[in-house]
């Protein structure tokens, strides 16, 4: 059984379908793998089209994403350089303008304080639940992937995971764990993950929503 994927990509302000199929797939046969998948195809650009809807207006000028919840930013003019909560708003004493590289800015200050606060003990209690245990734990900021896991089993995970709501945090660490003992995206990788989540795919779909904000 040949595997075939579909996915819709924005290249160069352009929408696109692409198609993986095996390199043996032949002109024909891909013309019969489009005709027979076309109300799948248009599912997956319905999905598309809400995912980026979502993506275009999930936070606005004012807030800031923390653990799925929109966080109200309230700033005070001030010689200070400080980064406070009050009254459930992220308060922010500067004397800068508020432009959206300030806003980047102290966005990245804030995940990477409160990924170790809140993620890392996530991580210890599903280490604990798959008996899977990472070799060394860090946290950066990139612009390609939520985490990953080398040979060695060192874990890094994206500090901008705090944008997330919890249980997409939970996706992610499982995921990368999963790589300890499957170091492939293999049907045994899958049967894992699927072990401890069953509605992955489901999740897989919802952190797509995310994707803008480490791109």
């Amino acid at each position: 059984k040949k595997n075939i994927y579909f996915q819709i990509k924005d290249i160069k302000n352009t929408t696109y379908l692409e198609v993986r199929t095996p390199y043996s797939t032949s002109n024909k046969e891909l013309s019969n793998i489009l005709d027979s998948n076309i109300d799948k195809i248009e599912k997956i650009y319905n999905n598309y089209l809400k995912s980026k809807e979502a993506r275009d207006s999930i936070e606005r000028d004012s807030e800031l994403l923390l653990f799925g919840k929109l966080v109200k930013i309230e700033i005070i003019n001030s010689k200070n350089n400080l980064i406070n909560f009050r009254n459930s708003s992220i308060v922010i004493e500067t004397h800068l303008p508020f432009t959206k590289e300030l806003k980047e800015q102290v966005r990245e200050k804030l995940y990477k304080k409160q990924a170790k606060i809140v993620i890392t003990p996530l991580v210890v209690k599903w280490q604990n639940i798959m008996h899977l245990y990472s070799t060394n734990l860090r946290y950066q900021k990139t612009k390609s992937q939520w985490g990953s896991c080398s040979s060695k089993n060192r874990i890094s995970l994206n500090s901008y995971l705090c944008l997330l709501p919890i249980k997409l945090i939970e996706y992610v660490i499982i995921h990368e764990l999963a790589h300890i003992k499957h170091k492939n995206h293999s049907k045994e990788f899958w049967g894992l993950v699927n072990y401890y989540l069953p509605n992955y795919k489901e999740l897989r779909e919802e952190l797509k929503i995310y994707s803008k904000f480490i791109r």
